[in-house]
């Protein structure tokens, strides 16, 4: 038979062979996409995990995302299937590197977004331009909303960049016996545009019973701190009036040389531009080493100023309107024990969720580095406010948890106070030998400093108290978040401590 004929017959194999080839190719990349599909679940999986706190469960989630994605990739490869850019929302990159640099001084999440733009609010006059007879008024027209961003909050004003660029007033507590102090907001620095740096408004500072002549103005590369005498002391004795101070921490390192500082004393006013020069450090490593080697560590500056003034404007409001509880302790004996009130928060608050999110993604990385951690499924409970107000106000020493009692290892506490001055009382003291209630052996002092984060391991270990406010000084009612987490395994008892029978808190 003439070659010529067999020519067809080949022709028919080679179109069945690539018409094989082509529905198995098209079966694979109907796979491929049932498995990308997969590891964009998993993603959205492990946020929804992380933004709830379940932290052992955002682990394992994103270990299984990572398996999904290695697949997805060597599918990619045989079929000859170019790989679309990867997500980067949930990624094992993201949660071991950028998450653990960025814990402390990444920018806060935008909250929602407002159904009134900032160009329709009426803009603020700045307090340069008003005249000395003017600023009295000025100041007394603020001072109703100049503890917290509440008007903002409520109306939507709050910007995407919520601390920098409110603004919101912040100062004294309205029900404080001490309601002449300065206050202050932050504003974006013109010289670091898209940079971070930030400029600190100060005003008040003149009269209402403070020496401010005398105002020293101490900075630090991470720390603003203002010191003045306030007037009179509480007991009348003009010979021991008080020294105050209000410290910030900046969020960022700045250099000192390129500081800039304006002081108007007729009009009792004072600017301080800092300009940001690098990232603060992360706070990964130290923190995981202090709790391997001690059980516990502080973060100074865990949040910036300008964002840890929203959270604590935000928990006054809430104590303003009555909605904290008194403290209460087996047995009935409140006023002997403690003499705080406290208020577990909403979850789904964008302005505490900023603190929230940002804790749990540097316990999760801490976590991985403490042995006594990493064997725990961790999960988040609600967050827990709580306030120090008068004299003598106090937590007798105690335990968080007792033999595993109710599932808490490890104790978190963010301390939101920018007028705390030394003698103010309410440190927190911590016992780490003590074994029952007796405190024993050696202490740790921590002052309540503003962003100031304290994190201790709490199964029976770490026996701690919360020292009286002083009693001979007007003192700013002493404000904390307290964070617990627990092993997930034991979700009853956490449920059951969340009741209002015990809440004890630092």
């Amino acid at each position: 038979m003439p070659s010529g004929k067999k020519a067809p017959r080949n022709d028919g194999r080679k179109a069945s062979a690539v018409a094989a080839i082509a529905a198995t190719k098209a079966t694979g990349v109907e796979l491929l996409a049932r498995v990308r599909e997969q590891v964009e679940n998993l993603d959205k999986l492990a946020e929804d995990y992380l933004e709830q706190g379940l932290l052992g469960h955002y682990d394992e989630a994103l270990q299984m995302r990572e398996k999904a994605s290695k697949t997805y990739e060597d599918m990619c490869k045989k079929l000859g299937v170019a790989q679309p850019e990867k997500n980067a929302k949930v990624t094992k990159g993201v949660s071991t590197t950028t998450t653990a640099a960025s814990a402390s001084q990444a920018p806060v999440a935008p909250l929602a977004a407002s159904s009134s733009s900032s160009a329709e609010k009426p803009k603020e006059r700045s307090l340069a331009e008003l005249s000395t007879e003017d600023l009295q008024m000025e100041l007394e027209r603020r001072k109703a909303g100049i503890s917290s961003s509440t008007a903002d909050y409520a109306e939507g004003g709050v910007s995407a960049n919520p601390g920098v660029d409110s603004d919101a007033w912040h100062g004294a507590a309205a029900s404080s016996a001490e309601a002449n102090l300065p206050h202050y907001r932050w504003r974006p620095s013109r010289h670091d545009a898209g940079e971070g740096g930030a400029v600190l408004e100060v005003c008040g500072l003149v009269g209402n019973g403070g020496s401010y002549d005398e105002l020293e103005v101490d900075m630090s590369e991470g720390t603003v701190r203002l010191i003045w005498t306030q007037g009179t002391s509480f007991n009348g004795d003009d010979d021991g009036r008080a020294r105050r101070t209000l410290t910030l921490p900046l969020g960022f390192l700045t250099d000192l040389a390129l500081c800039r500082v304006l002081r108007k004393r007729r009009a009792g006013q004072l600017t301080i531009e800092s300009h940001r020069v690098k990232a603060a450090p992360a706070p990964v490593p130290g923190l995981a080493a202090s709790l391997v080697a001690d059980g516990a560590g502080v973060v100074d500056g865990f949040f910036a100023a300008a964002d840890a003034d929203l959270v604590r404007g935000r928990l006054l409001d809430l104590w303003r309107t009555g909605q904290y509880k008194p403290g209460e302790v087996e047995g009935g004996r409140r006023k002997a024990v403690r003499s705080d009130h406290y208020l577990y928060t909403e979850e789904g608050d964008p302005v505490l969720s900023s603190f929230t999110r940002r804790l749990d993604r540097l316990v999760l990385e801490v976590s991985r580095q403490v042995p006594v951690l990493a064997k725990y499924k961790l999960m988040r409970g609600r967050p827990m406010a709580a306030v120090y107000e008068g004299a003598g106000s106090r937590y007798t020493p105690h335990f968080d948890c007792v033999g595993n009692d109710n599932g808490r290892v490890l104790t978190c506490l963010l301390y939101l106070n920018p007028f705390w001055s030394e003698g103010d009382g309410a440190k927190l003291r911590i016992w780490p030998e003590a074994r029952s209630l007796s405190p024993e052996g050696p202490n740790w002092d921590f002052s309540p400093m503003h962003g100031r984060l304290v994190a201790f391991l709490c199964n029976s270990r770490n026996l701690h108290e919360v020292l009286p406010v002083a009693a001979d000084r007007p003192v700013e009612p002493r404000l904390a978040v307290s964070c617990w987490y627990y092993d997930s395994d034991r979700i009853p008892e956490i449920r059951l401590d969340e009741g209002p029978a015990d809440a004890p808190s630092a």
